[in-house]
C-alpha cells in the first residue's frame, strides 16, 4: 500500500487564507458580467469578474474584491450559536440512517438474487474464483477496457463508480452555472449553502490535482478495507463518513467564525484510512513516490497516530489552508465505526432485513 499525506488527501478550502467569511456567487449571464455576492443570504455588493483568464484566476479576483468589502462590514451576519446548526445535525442523522438502512436492504436483495440463481441452476453452487474459461475478445482499446471492468470484483466496481461520479462533478464545475455549483457542491454553515451540500461536496473537486490525489487514495486503500466491509456496507460507511466530516467542519467554522466554503472527498478518505489502519495495524505503508525511491516504510498504526497528531494540531492552531476539522472528523468516524459502529449497526442488520422480508412477502400476496 502507498500512503498519501497532505496534498494527496486534503479537503480543499476554496478561499484565500485570510478570508474568514463565506461568499456565494450568483451568476448573471456569461463571464465578465456582474457577479452578486451573498453572505449569510444577504446581498452585499456587486463585483466585476475579468473577461479573460482561467476559472481559478477569476475566482481569486472575485474573492479579493469580496474580502476588501466584507472586512468591517457590520451587516454581514454569522452563525454564532451551535443551535443554528440544528438542521445540519438533523440532516447528518438522516443521511447516516438512510445510508445504512438502504445498504441493508441492498444486501438483502443481493442475497435473494444469488439464492434465486442457485435454485435456477438446480442447487449447483457458483464459486467466484472458478469460472468457465472463455477466450478474451480483442477489438481494440475499448474492448480491453470492457474486459478489465467486467473482471473486477463487485467491491472494486463500486469504487470505480464512485470515481466516475467525482469526475462527472469535476466536469460540472467547468460548464454548469456557478450559483448551482456553489450552493450545492461546496459546504459552509451559511444560509447561502444548502444542507445537502454536506453530502454533495464529498464528491466535488475543482482542481484536477485535488481530484486525482483523492481518487488515488480511494482506489489504493479501499481494496484492503473491503476485506472487512461488504460493498453495501462500504458505500454506507463512505456516505456517512463524508457527511459527518462535513458536520464537524461546519461546527468548527462556527466556533472559530471561519465561514469559508470547502469541498473534496478527503473527509471520507481519512475515514477509509483510519479504518484500514485500525484493522491492519501491523501492515507496512510508505509515502507515495518517496517509497519508490528510498527503502522507507512504517506501520499503519504509526501512520494513524501521525495523521491524528497533524490534524489535531491543524485544528488547535487554526491552520486554514486545508479543512483540518473535516479531516479529523473523518479519522475519528473511521476509528469509531470499526471499533464500535460495525457491531452496533451492521452486525444487527437482521432486524431490518426481517422487516424488509415481511414487506416483500406482503406485497407479493397482494
Amino acid at each position: 500500500m502507498a500512503l498519501a499525506y497532505g496534498l494527496l488527501c486534503a479537503r480543499k478550502i476554496l478561499t484565500p487564507r485570510s478570508l474568514s467569511l463565506s461568499a456565494f456567487l450568483s451568476r448573471k449571464g456569461s463571464y465578465g458580467q456582474t457577479m452578486l455576492c451573498h453572505c449569510m443570504g444577504k446581498k452585499v455588493q456587486y463585483f466585476e469578474l475579468p473577461r479573460c483568464g482561467t476559472f481559478q484566476a477569476q475566482l481569486r479576483h472575485f474573492y479579493r474584491s469580496a474580502r476588501q468589502h466584507i472586512r468591517g462590514n457590520k451587516n454581514v451576519q454569522q452563525y454564532s450559536e451551535f443551535n443554528s446548526l440544528f438542521p445540519h445535525v438533523q440532516f447528518t442523522c438522516l443521511v447516516c440512517g438512510l445510508s445504512f438502512v438502504g445498504a441493508m436492504i441492498w444486501n438483502y436483495e443481493n442475497i435473494a438474487r444469488h439464492h434465486k440463481r442457485i435454485i435456477e441452476r438446480g442447487g449447483m453452487l457458483e464459486f467466484p474464483g472458478i469460472k468457465k474459461h472463455t477466450p478474451p475478445r480483442n477489438f481494440g482499446l475499448l474492448s480491453q477496457l470492457i474486459n478489465w471492468y467486467t473482471s473486477l470484483p463487485a467491491g472494486r466496481k463500486l469504487i470505480f463508480h464512485i470515481i466516475g461520479v467525482n469526475c462527472g462533478i469535476f466536469l460540472l464545475w467547468k460548464f454548469a452555472p456557478w450559483q448551482v455549483m456553489m450552493r450545492y457542491f461546496q459546504c459552509a454553515p451559511t444560509k447561502a449553502h444548502s444542507v445537502t451540500s454536506m453530502v454533495f461536496s464529498t464528491f466535488s473537486h475543482v482542481g484536477s490535482f485535488h481530484l486525482a490525489a483523492n481518487m488515488y487514495v480511494l482506489w489504493s486503500f479501499s481494496k484492503p478495507i473491503q476485506m472487512f466491509l461488504s460493498k453495501e456496507e462500504f458505500f454506507a460507511f463512505f456516505l456517512s463518513a463524508g457527511t459527518v466530516s462535513s458536520l464537524v467542519s461546519c461546527m468548527y467554522k462556527v466556533r472559530r467564525g471561519l465561514l469559508i466554503p470547502s469541498l473534496g472527498a478527503s473527509g471520507a478518505m481519512y475515514a477509509v484510512l483510519a479504518a484500514t489502519c485500525y484493522m491492519m495495524p501491523d501492515s507496512r505503508v510508505t509515502l507515495a513516490v518517496v517509497g519508490e525511491i528510498f527503502d522507507f516504510s512504517f506501520s499503519s498504526k504509526s501512520a494513524m497516530y501521525a495523521l491524528l497528531a497533524v490534524e489535531t494540531a491543524g485544528v488547535l492552531c487554526g491552520w486554514k489552508f486545508f479543512d483540518h476539522a473535516a479531516h479529523l472528523g473523518g479519522l475519528l468516524f473511521g476509528l469509531w465505526y470499526m471499533r464500535y459502529g460495525q457491531n452496533w449497526i451492521w452486525n444487527k442488520r437482521q432486524h431490518v432485513m426481517k422487516i424488509w422480508h415481511d414487506i416483500r412477502q406482503a406485497s407479493k400476496r397482494n
